[in-house]
């Protein structure tokens, strides 16, 4: 049996930024960002950001190839993610394409003193930063890592991504 869905995702993530979706993380209504106002969710996402270990991600993208060992896989059609993270600085939601960084193989080191550029969307001149545009992405790690899509865990990778041409009909006020 095959199921049949859809998922409007904004910003969909492979592996370190995914291991902290986890079940009970509140948003906060103001800002719809999550939020880690309690010591135990303090306690985790320090727990996983130093147990992580990166690891080897093969991506499609469109017809490149990126085989290599990589902090995370981010593909979105939105700029921002995890509370006004600058991850994807030149997403264009209307534009039908999306927008993918392979976030190569940094360190804690690097990427904690990086933290202030995936803010500000300046973390673009990385030398580990990969960005490229596609209708379709293909992520297969050597080992399955879960997928984070707008802060929900929909599953583990292997996983594709495809931009489906007029798939959500909007209506706006006059």
């Amino acid at each position: 049996m095959i199921a049949s869905y859809v998922v409007l995702v904004e910003v969909a993530k492979a592996r370190f930024y995914a291991t902290q979706a986890r079940p009970g993380r509140r948003r906060s209504p103001a800002s719809n960002a999550i939020t880690t106002e309690s010591p135990a969710e303090r306690h985790a996402s320090s727990t996983t950001f130093f147990g992580h270990r990166n690891s080897r991600f093969r991506v499609r993208i469109d017809e490149r190839e990126i085989d290599q060992v990589s902090n995370n896989v981010i593909v979105g059609n939105c700029r921002y993610f995890a509370g006004g993270m600058k991850i994807l600085p030149m997403a264009e939601p209307d534009d039908g394409m999306l927008d993918v960084l392979v976030w190569g193989d940094v360190g804690k080191l690097d990427l904690a003193t990086n933290l202030h550029r995936l803010y500000r969307g300046t973390h673009v001149n990385h030398p580990k930063a990969d960005f490229s545009r596609a209708v379709r992405v293909v992520v297969e790690p050597d080992a399955p890592v879960p997928i984070e899509a707008d802060g929900e865990q929909p599953g583990v990778t292997p996983a594709t991504f495809e931009v489906v041409p007029a798939a959500v009909r909007l209506r706006v006020p006059a």
